[in-house]
């Protein structure tokens, strides 16, 4: 009977020690499937800062390009009314000519010592005018950054409004219905259960990060979902259905 329960004691022990070693093992693969995991969620959050990244420097561009716009219909303006902008880099002999080619008034200039032209005579001549000209310079310079302003003001309250719309229901959306559980404690991310009636963000707004979508549950908070874990029932515009 001793011999038999030895037996017994070493083959429940090498049991013991086969369930230990595989219960490490499925620990290990636990671990580094939540490192995975992880990793791959910081990935994703990577991509959507660089999305946005681009989204504020589109608009940057944007900017540039409307304040050079302002700046060629200043200089139309300036020489519309017969205001032209001096270039201090220009040779005085070149000035000269050209003011002798483009204006009919004569200007006055002399022969320096040096051999050049001196043509601030005829420059003060083509610079008297009536109070007009400096009127409407310093009216452009003064309104062109309120105009300015009030343009980003009003595509900054347009992407606001259209961005509140869709989450409370309002504007253009799309309606999904929860096929599994989904929790995460990511403050970017939204949760929900099985069943559960979700609001999906129209495709405009959508982050370009494969496999999420930008979703609420409830009109407030606004986050990213699973695109596997739900399925699109379809798109909706109360202003169309109205």
């Amino acid at each position: 009977m001793r011999l038999a329960d030895d037996r017994c004691r070493q083959t429940l022990e090498s049991v013991e020690s086969v369930v230990q070693a595989f219960g490490s093992v499925s620990l290990m693969l636990e671990s580094t499937y939540h490192a995975v995991n992880s990793s791959f969620r910081a990935f994703i959050g990577v991509a959507d800062h660089f999305s946005r990244l681009r989204h504020h420097l589109t608009h940057i561009l944007s900017t540039l390009a409307i304040i050079r716009t302002f700046k060629w219909i200043v200089t139309r303006i300036l020489s519309l009314i017969g205001v032209r902008v001096r270039d201090q880099n220009q040779d005085p002999n070149e000035r000269a000519w050209s003011q002798a080619s483009n204006n009919s008034n004569p200007i006055e200039s002399h022969l320096t010592a040096d051999g050049t032209f001196d043509s601030l005579k005829g420059d003060n001549l083509s610079s008297r005018g009536g109070p007009w000209p400096t009127i409407v310079f310093f009216t452009v310079i003064l309104g062109t950054p309120w105009l300015l302003w009030k343009l980003m003001s009003t595509m900054a309250a347009s992407e606001r409004t259209v961005s509140e719309k869709w989450a409370t229901g309002e504007g253009e959306h799309y309606e999904a219905t929860a096929l599994y559980d989904f929790h995460s404690d990511i403050p970017r991310e939204v949760s929900f259960t099985v069943g559960q009636k979700i609001i999906v963000a129209p495709k405009e707004l959508q982050p370009r990060v494969r496999g999420w979508l930008l979703a609420t549950i409830d009109g407030q908070k606004v986050g990213l979902i699973p695109a596997n874990y739900v399925r699109i029932v379809g798109c909706r515009n109360p202003k169309t259905q109205q």
